[in-house]
């Protein structure tokens, strides 16, 4: 049998598709941050109006996370458990402490904590921590600054990233995937005579939808997508090569774009799900607010990684969409308290007004420029101060 290896120039090729691809993955990640921004202003100032439902923006990030990080680590080995949560940690904690510091202090009429609560210092010190998330309880999950529940989420995924790598690149992945439906499907059954939402109770909300679990699902979903299509037979496929023809690439990309597209504007119901299937109440959330949001996730990764040609791949790659995808933990972070900047004043009244495009356009501009000076000032600086620590003491 005849073995034929990659000439130099099929190996440039490949490197530079792969750098195409990571490019529009950024530029994707940036537009998922835009959307749960929007999302906010939603519930913020159109709670009654049927807008569409942006919190399918919240599967994909936890899916485009589990994917990068592992195309990043593709030919390396395994890091280390320590070393490699603490450089998170190193990534998200500057600014978060920064914002929880400003929420918790500045801002004390629009967070959800009160200092008269018996466990109010508890609950400072889990946001501090970035595990105030993993605990099902709103006056927990959303306390002081509310967008900081996802890094929390983060931060749990990537505590396990190490040994979930490990699994994947061995033959047990499919039953630490089996594993991890098993537990969600406990979840749902835990989640049975909880109610929804619940400010001092666990929560229908903080089991399904604020969990280490279903959000750690959709980040092992995204880590196995990884771990495919970095395969010698997957690249070596007709349909990979054909997926690399900037037509059949572009048409791929653009219904791709409708189906999720189209499963924004038809779940604008939050409890389409919940509502069908009831008395399968718990089962309904989950789909409602995550699990109807994986299929069109996961295909839009897929395609997108897939075609570096293509026109929306191109344009997502550009240079000026690379850079605004560098600014997205900053956009998390900082838009609910610059929203509250707004609320604060009016937060008394009965009715909240409704902003004007003006406001709309000098917020997202004070939001994308908080977010640059966060990130080359405050995040960029300390996460590379403190990796050249943590390389140091080889952790």
């Amino acid at each position: 049998m005849t073995i034929i290896l990659p000439s130099p120039a099929d190996n440039a090729v490949n490197a530079k598709s792969k750098t195409n691809s990571s490019k529009a993955m950024a530029g994707l990640r940036f537009i998922a941050s835009i959307l749960i921004v929007l999302d906010h202003f939603h519930y913020t100032f159109w709670k009654d109006s049927p807008l569409p439902n942006f919190t399918i923006a919240v599967s994909f990030f936890f899916i485009l996370s589990g994917y990068g990080l592992t195309t990043a680590f593709q030919g390396k080995e395994s890091p280390s458990t320590l070393g490699f949560i603490l450089k998170r940690y190193a990534r998200l904690w500057p600014l978060h402490l920064i914002t929880l510091l400003i929420t918790a202090y500045c801002m004390p009429n629009v967070t959800h904590v009160t200092w008269e609560r018996p466990e109010a210092l508890w609950i400072l010190l889990s946001n501090a921590f970035l595990i105030h998330g993993w605990i099902p309880i709103r006056a927990w999950f959303f306390s002081f600054n509310i967008g900081s529940w996802s890094m929390s989420m983060l931060i749990a995924c990537y505590l396990f990233f190490p040994t979930y790598l490990r699994v994947i690149r061995s033959a047990k992945k499919y039953v630490l995937g089996f594993i991890l439906l098993s537990l969600l499907a406990i979840m749902i059954a835990l989640a049975w005579d909880c109610p929804i939402f619940s400010e001092g109770h666990i929560s229908q909300q903080g089991l399904l939808y604020v969990s280490p679990l279903s959000r750690g699902l959709e980040f092992f979903l995204g880590m196995l997508l990884a771990q495919g299509f970095s395969s010698q037979q997957w690249q070596q496929s007709k349909i990979a090569v054909w997926l690399k023809r900037p037509f059949s690439a572009s048409m791929l990309e653009l219904s791709t774009i409708a189906l999720f597209g189209l499963t924004v504007f038809c779940t604008q119901d939050a409890f389409f799900f919940r509502e069908k299937l009831n008395p399968l109440e718990p089962l309904g959330f989950y789909l409602s607010f995550a699990g109807s949001s994986l299929i069109p996730c996961l295909l839009l990764i897929s395609i997108f990684s897939q075609t570096p040609t293509g026109l929306f791949s191109r344009l997502l790659g550009s240079p000026i969409m690379v850079y605004l995808s560098s600014l997205t933990f900053g956009v998390y972070l900082i838009h609910i308290p610059l929203l509250h900047l707004y609320l604060y004043p009016v937060v008394l009244k009965p009715h909240i007004p409704q902003p004007t495009p003006l406001m709309l356009v000098i917020y997202f501009a004070g939001l994308l420029g908080l977010s640059a000076l966060s990130h080359h000032f405050i995040e960029k600086p300390f996460y590379q101060w403190a990796s050249k620590r943590i390389k140091a003491f080889k952790l």
